[in-house]
């Protein structure tokens, strides 16, 4: 299948449209109905399993969605940018690699990013030690920020400006390449997020590639089932690969390039390479989610 074309985003695609799965629901993409803009409500017996990967926030009963015997979960993310300088052919973020799961998917879709410029894996906390230690030693730039997942819509990371007239291909599933011409834009990838409390707790995490072209308006959505002016915008989204893969409680997810990244042309070396003050770089990102339980209440 071709790469789309430009085109308007008239809604958000279905994955991207659940801020926390409820329990019970197994089918990745569902659309649901939402408790409100402070979080889902899970019932007590299907969260009960949950209860020791949420902290305990301090947050007011008026804040909580009341039902009875709910309790209301919130998703936050934990995002860093790596930015490691290239010496040469050499590539300190390799070595990351070694403490990174990157089967979480399917071995196909994981050769096509791999092909593409682009790796994904998923890592456990222990594993964040010696990685700091890669780091530190490649004298990597960290920026850090946390957002807290919104109702509806994904958490987008922000990799840069389209250069005027920038070219972007990317192999497709039958191994040809196709490109597309962009005048202007942003570059983001953007994460969508599905939450099973009833299932150990696993989170499901959707991974996409973006072009995105704001028009400087404003457009109606129905977004956790209630309207809301959101930026009218083109998107181009480089669907084939777009993938999805499984974070077990305590693990964060890596992105980064693969060897392919050198093609600067390519999805991974055009979004995650770069020069910075005259010196080459490589770009990866590390996000972290953090689920916590936002209120238990009970009707009275």
């Amino acid at each position: 299948m071709k790469l789309n074309g430009v085109t308007r985003l008239n809604s958000v695609p279905a994955f991207l449209s659940v801020t926390l799965i409820l329990a019970g629901i197994g089918c990745v993409g569902k659309k649901q109905d939402y408790a409100g803009d402070k979080g889902v409500a899970v019932h007590e017996d299907a969260a009960a399993s949950a209860g020791a990967l949420f902290d305990n926030a301090s947050v007011s009963e008026s804040d909580a969605v009341r039902s009875d015997n709910v309790r209301v979960f919130r998703l936050a993310f934990q995002i860093y940018r790596l930015d490691l300088p290239l010496h040469g052919d050499s590539r300190d973020s390799l070595k990351l690699w070694n403490h990174v799961d990157e089967m979480r998917t399917d071995p196909e879709k994981t050769a096509l990013l791999a092909r593409n410029g682009v790796r994904i894996g998923a890592f456990s906390d222990d594993s964040w030690r010696p990685m700091r230690v890669v780091l530190e030693a490649a004298d990597a730039r960290v920026h850090e920020e946390q957002t807290v997942a919104q109702a509806g819509l994904p958490v987008v990371l922000d990799v840069g400006d389209v250069e005027d007239h920038e070219s972007i291909f990317a192999y497709n599933t039958r191994g040809r390449l196709v490109g597309k011409d962009f005048a202007d834009g942003k570059k983001l990838v953007a994460l969508g997020y599905a939450l099973y409390a009833d299932a150990g707790s696993h989170l499901d995490l959707e991974v996409s590639f973006e072009v995105r072209h704001d028009r400087g308006a404003m457009a109606w959505e129905r977004v956790g089932g209630n309207l809301q002016q959101v930026p009218d915008y083109d998107s181009q989204v480089f669907e084939e690969l777009t993938t999805v893969l499984m974070l077990n409680p305590g693990e964060s997810l890596l992105i980064g390039p693969s060897d392919a990244a050198d093609n600067a042309n390519l999805v991974g070396g055009n979004f995650l390479g770069g020069t910075q003050g005259g010196t080459k770089t490589e770009t990866l990102f590390v996000v972290k989610p953090i689920p916590y339980e936002a209120s238990s209440v009970a009707a009275g």
